[in-house]
């Protein structure tokens, strides 16, 4: 196309636009005369180079083709198929337009502003021959076909061919694929199909379009027809130039102006700006100093509650509510660390918050050691006050009611496991306290210290109560020096010292067993508390905290350890009273070592065996007891035999009852053997003895040993208290069944032979101080063998039931010569008769026979006789019963043998007759003897029957 002339042309004979039309004529010429076609193509801005565009009369005219046009609903179905995805393209759009002028809202009020005929602002930037005079609408979002607002029978003008259907639109057009950059699409497009492919190629060949002059032709129509449809476009928008020329240097000139006056506002703006900063600067200054003011005002607030529960703190320190003031302490704490986070100040370094730290910490250890202190007065305060709700009395009564050793009394012990609302509440605060302040551990150990200190005190208190009670009548230095004194110095002292340093010399026995029976009850139940503390202790350390349950194994060995202080208290007083042991009565000793032997039975009941030396040593010291009580009594028993008078006694009521128990304790065990009597007083030998000279009422004359009825003398009731004393002792104490047998044994060894010595042998009137020895004398003898053989065979049952031994040989023989001695009695009995009747007898060679009454030689022989009689029935039946025919036969004897010759001479046989008749007489009367006068009928009978017979 060769190049013309730029002159304007615009006589093309198409219609004037609507801008156009409503220009002024001054404008329109104006414009005519100055712009041309190429100022068109120029930068109406910023024409900095020009750009040669060719004029309308430069080009080749080209005959137009009319584009068909086809109607809206030819493309119903197809906008029907795209109306989701058009409709979401529309939203987006109108959203992007909106931001759009959102953000260049000031630009748009300048321009409608501006002098711009609205007109160029409603015509698109694109348009077409083609395009109505109206816009058309966009769809609507929320509807599924796509409408417009044109109208579908517009008449076209009549340089546009008629409608037709858009059907015959090839589909390739409406592929979703369709792309002319495809070789084969634009093939079909360009219907030159057959060119580029034969029915026999598989693939098209591209050279033959670059040789194919039809086509060559047909695309250059092609692109001339663009380019006149772009000049038409071009022309239909070229009398709206001038008017957008003119508009854009009014612009310009506006724009100018605005630069300017925009620059004065941006250095205006700058100023305001950079008082703004300043103000910005000051305003946040004084929010930074409100809001440290307002952090500051909090802080002290917090700082005010934090001092006002602090003094709240200190206020229950000083009450004594240690779990409040804990809590109070451990909430402040917490109360700091959340202001901390809360204010984002570190309060805890503030110097008054450490000052306030330090003195928690004061108060912190006050209130630990507090605790643990108050912790330990409480539990021994009602460990002491459990055990003052009985007086010792009372306690002494149940205990040894509860042993058997007095009849069963009323009252019983207290519960130790009841523990009133109060208590239980102090001990779980407590222990609160002291788990809050890790301080449990010591408060147990400082327990466990406070009991051993006070079972310690209790001895030391009731030793010196004890000591004081015989020392209340000295002066007051004395009774300070015996408070303060302990009982180890005590003990130190008196073993260096004298007996009469002793402080327990001067103490009844009274007084020392109502010392023992304080200090022993008193500690049982002092324990009975303390193993129900530990129990209530080890419940609540289990529920309340399992960290430090194992804490409580420190309370495993306090009962025992406990029970040794008491035992080690108790040892070393009964070592520093057993120096004058000795002197005790039985009864007294029973009393005591029957405390100790409860005692120390409770103790192994609550605390489990202990390993004290506690009962050997009591057990040691009632051995050591028994054996100078045997030697002392057998030494006793020998000089009162050896002194005895041997004159029957009456036997008052308290005598039998020794007789009865010592009888009956082979069979069944007295009761009052086993029960328990109080302690008596130190004169309990000369209250014995008053008995034996006061002859009362309720005397009797023998004493019944079973079946059997004895004459006693003053010994043998000093016997019967021995053996009596002798069964007590083996019925509390079975473990001396040995020392028991053994001493029996030879106490009454020791009295047969003083006793056969002192009545048998030639002494007799030198020891006793006797003027000749009596036939009441040896039946009383024969009485107290009888009383000896019978105590020995029911005292020895009684060990052998008791103990479960078997009777020794020591016993049998014992038992024999008892019998043989008696048996020897009955022969001096005898013999004594014999030298009477031989005193009698030497009086009949010079007797006259021829007289009517008896001789005196009958006489004195039946005197003696029933002398003997008498003596024996009143003093020894048993032996009148076994003595009296032995005696009467050989007083048959004797007679026999010296009256036979003078019975045989019949001027005397009377008298012999009258003789023997009388003593017969005298036998039958006075003695009650019933026999046959075997003597009489041998000599009345004749010579012949007495040689037959």
């Amino acid at each position: 196309m060769e190049r013309i002339s730029s002159a304007p042309s615009i006589s093309l004979g198409y219609p004037p636009t609507e801008s156009s039309a409503h220009l002024a004529p001054s404008f329109s010429d104006s414009a005519t005369s100055t712009l041309s076609f190429k100022s068109l193509l120029e930068d109406p801005v910023n024409p900095i180079r020009p750009v040669y565009t060719p004029t309308r009369t430069e080009i080749t005219p080209v005959t137009l083709s009319p584009i068909p046009i086809t109607p809206v609903r030819e493309f119903q179905p197809y906008l029907h198929e795209i109306s989701q995805e058009y409709a979401r393209y529309s939203k987006q759009k109108r959203a992007s337009l909106r931001r759009y002028l959102e953000k260049h809202g000031k630009l748009e009020g300048s321009m409608k502003e501006s002098s711009i005929n609205g007109s160029l602002l409603r015509r698109s930037s694109v348009s077409t021959i083609l395009r109505p005079a109206s816009e058309s609408s966009y769809p609507n979002s929320n509807s599924e076909t796509i409408t417009y607002d044109i109208d579908d029978n517009v008449n076209p003008s009549s340089s546009l061919v008629d409608n037709f259907s858009i059907s015959s639109v090839p589909s390739v057009f409406f592929q979703s694929d369709f792309n002319l950059d495809d070789p084969q699409i634009f093939d079909v497009v360009s219907e030159h199909i057959d060119i580029t492919q034969t029915s026999d190629a598989p693939n098209s060949n591209r050279n033959l379009l670059l040789n194919n002059s039809m086509l060559q032709e047909k695309i250059s129509w092609y692109l001339d027809t663009v380019e006149l449809h772009l000049l038409q476009e071009i022309e239909n928008a070229s009398d709206s130039f001038p008017m957008i020329i003119d508009n854009l240097k009014q612009l310009k000139k506006e724009t100018r102006d605005n630069v300017e006056e925009t620059k004065h506002l941006l250095e205006k703006l700058t100023e305001v700006n950079v008082m703004c900063d300043r103000h910005m600067d000051a305003i946040s200054s004084e929010e930074l100093a409100c809001h440290q003011l307002t952090q500051l005002k909090k802080v002290v607030q917090t700082l005010e509650d934090i001092y006002s529960e602090h003094k709240k703190v200190s206020e229950d320190v000083k009450d004594q509510r240690f779990l409040e003031a804990i809590n109070g302490i451990n909430s402040i704490v917490t109360q700091l660390k959340k202001k901390s986070t809360e204010l984002n100040v570190d309060l805890l370094s503030l110097p008054s918050v450490k000052s306030l730290r330090e003195e928690h910490k004061v108060l912190y250890h006050t209130v630990s050691q507090s605790v643990v202190q108050q912790f330990s007065k409480f539990l021994t305060s009602d460990m002491h006050k459990f055990s003052t709700i009985l007086d010792s009395n009372e306690l002494k009564d149940i205990y040894l009611s509860k042993n058997r050793l007095i009849p069963s009394v009323t009252k019983s012990l207290p519960s130790a496991m009841e523990f009133d609302a109060d208590f239980l509440h102090e001990v779980d605060v407590c222990i609160d306290c002291l788990t809050l302040t890790d301080s449990l551990q010591a408060a147990l150990t400082l327990y466990k210290t406070a009991v051993f200190e006070a079972f310690e005190n209790l001895a030391q208190q009731y030793f010196t109560d004890g000591v004081e009670m015989r020392s209340v009548r000295k002066s007051s230095d004395l009774r300070r020096s015996l408070s303060a004194a302990s009982l180890s110095s005590l003990s130190d002292s008196s073993r260096r010292s004298s007996s009469a340093a002793n402080p327990f010399q001067s103490m009844s026995i009274t007084e020392f067993a109502e010392m023992l029976t304080n200090i022993y009850f008193s500690s049982l139940e002092c324990l009975r508390r303390i193993r129900s503390q530990i129990k209530v202790l080890i419940d609540i350390l289990s529920k309340k905290d399992t960290k430090q349950y194992h804490l409580s194994v420190i309370l495993n060995d306090l009962m025992a350890t406990s029970s040794d202080v008491v035992t080690q208290q108790v040892t070393t007083i009964n070592n520093l009273r057993f120096r004058v042991l000795d002197t005790y009565p039985p009864n007294n000793v029973i009393y005591l070592f029957s405390l100790h032997i409860i005692f120390h039975n409770e103790l192994e009941s609550l605390c489990g065996i202990t390993q004290s030396s506690f009962i050997p040593t009591i057990m040691r010291q009632l051995l050591d007891w028994f054996k100078n009580f045997q030697r002392y009594s057998t030494q006793k028993l020998a000089s009162s035999f050896e002194r005895e008078l041997w004159e029957a006694i009456p036997v008052e009521p308290s005598c039998q009852d020794l007789a009865n128990r010592v009888f009956e304790c082979s069979g069944n065990t007295p009761v009052e053997w086993t029960r328990l009597l109080s302690p008596e007083a130190e004169k309990e030998d000369e209250n014995h003895r008053v008995h034996h000279v006061k002859v009362s009422e309720d005397c009797t004359a023998t004493v019944s040993f079973g079946k059997q009825s004895l004459h006693i003398v003053r010994s043998s009731v000093t016997l019967l208290e021995t053996l009596d004393d002798y069964g007590k002792l083996l019925a509390h104490f079975s473990r001396l069944a040995p020392e028991f047998q053994t001493g029996m044994l030879d106490m009454f060894r020791t009295l047969n032979s003083r006793v056969y010595q002192l009545i048998l042998g030639a002494g007799t009137v030198r020891s006793s101080g006797l003027s000749k020895v009596l036939g009441k004398h040896i039946a009383l003898a024969s009485q107290t063998i009888a009383l000896f053989q019978l105590s020995l065979n029911s005292m020895c049952r009684y060990l052998s039931r008791v103990t479960g031994t078997r009777l020794t040989n020591e016993t049998n023989k014992l038992d024999q010569d008892f019998t043989v001695h008696h048996l020897q009695i009955h022969d001096k009995f005898v013999s004594l008769m014999r030298e009477r009747v031989a005193i009698s007898c030497s009086q009949i060679a010079s007797l006259s026979w021829d007289i009517d009454s008896p001789h005196g030689y009958i006489i004195d022989l039946s005197k003696s006789l029933i002398k003997l009689y008498k003596v024996l029935h009143r003093y020894s039946q048993r032996d009148c019963v076994e003595v009296i025919p032995d005696v009467i036969r050989m007083f048959e004897d004797r007679l026999q043998l010296e009256l036979t010759d003078i019975a045989r001479n019949p001027s005397k046989w009377p008298g012999v007759r009258i003789d023997l008749s009388y003593f017969y007489d005298m036998m039958a009367s006075k003695c009650g003897y019933a026999g046959d006068r075997t003597l009489l009928e041998k000599f009345e009978r004749t010579p012949e029957q007495q040689e037959a017979a």
